[in-house]
């Protein structure tokens, strides 16, 4: 396989513009990221049903699995949450939890394939992909369809790849360890890879992306400070609703200001009250520290 955004190696993987993390699961129970990861299962459990030849078995999957998920609120009306979406190396010969192991090393990439007694990796991906059901037209069972899945790309994939694949392998190498408990997923992961307004104002400092990757001390600066940027982000509600579809946002001639802004909790969308909370509690000067840090490693800001 090869790696990329979407897909690294040994099971870190993203797929949020399939709309997983669309799905608003705060409600579901107390552990948001177990009743995720326990929707992946209970997707891949059900399509392992589904006999690739028969067109009525993907249509009676689709109906039964948008139906079971329709009371599921969404942080966005407008975007879906395919069903197709789910683990896509998972052994349903065991009803295991998933024990991923191995540790991350210097490219990004896991050291063994740390399969539990499940044999999966927790990778996540497209259930109907030609790629595994050997048939070209299966994800036109899907809302989007094979022309859009395929083509689809989303911004920070693009950029990445034109930098050498240094975000994806940078957060999978500090992130990617963090899996879902029971599927595996790799969901801090990729929240962060999708996370459009976050990558590009990392941007906005000139080698500032290639300077982490090549960082090996987690408490030294600035990669101390991108850990806790990254960890601040995921905070919002933002963060938690994130989709890949972001645009990214108006760059501000203070960069403190930007950064205040990326890091602000608040309502996802003005026209869901319930969704508020509390103004971002970080501090001038933590905002002014990571930016003063990130300027000093960069070769200039743009």
């Amino acid at each position: 396989m090869n790696a990329s955004a979407c897909q690294r190696e040994a099971g870190v993987s993203c797929g949020a513009c399939c709309g997983i993390f669309n799905l608003d699961l705060r409600n579901a129970g107390p552990d948001p990221v177990r009743a995720r990861s326990d929707l992946l299962i209970e997707r891949t459990r059900a399509f392992a049903t589904v006999r690739f030849d028969q067109a009525a078995d993907f249509v009676a999957y689709r109906q039964a699995r948008e139906a079971a998920e329709e009371s599921i609120p969404r942080f966005n009306s407008e975007i879906y949450a395919c069903p197709f979406f789910g683990l896509i190396d998972w052994d349903l010969s065991t009803d295991s939890d998933l024990d991923v192991s191995g540790d991350i090393n210097a490219n990004g990439d896991r050291d063994g394939e740390g399969e539990g007694e499940s044999g999966a990796s927790g990778r996540t991906g497209c259930l109907a992909h030609p790629a595994r059901t050997g048939l070209d037209h299966t994800q036109n069972f899907s809302f989007y369809g094979a022309s859009i899945c395929q083509a689809y790309d989303c911004r920070n994939k693009d950029q990445d790849a034109d930098q050498e694949q240094r975000y994806s392998r940078l957060l999978a190498r500090w992130f990617g360890q963090e899996r879902a408990p029971g599927s595996g997923a790799s969901e801090s992961y990729a929240r962060l890879m999708a996370d459009v307004p976050l990558y590009a104002f990392l941007e906005r400092f000139d080698g500032l992306i290639d300077r982490l990757a090549r960082s090996d001390d987690p408490q030294s600066t600035p990669l101390c400070d991108f850990l806790r940027l990254a960890r601040l982000r995921m905070a919002t509600l933002a963060s938690a609703g994130i989709t890949s579809f972001e645009v990214e946002m108006q760059r501000h001639p203070d960069l403190e200001a930007e950064l205040r802004s990326l890091l602000a909790r608040g309502p996802l969308q003005a026209d869901q009250p319930a969704m508020r909370d509390e103004a971002n509690p970080i501090s001038a000067q933590t905002i002014a520290t990571i930016v003063a840090n990130f300027k000093a490693m960069g070769a200039g800001t743009k």
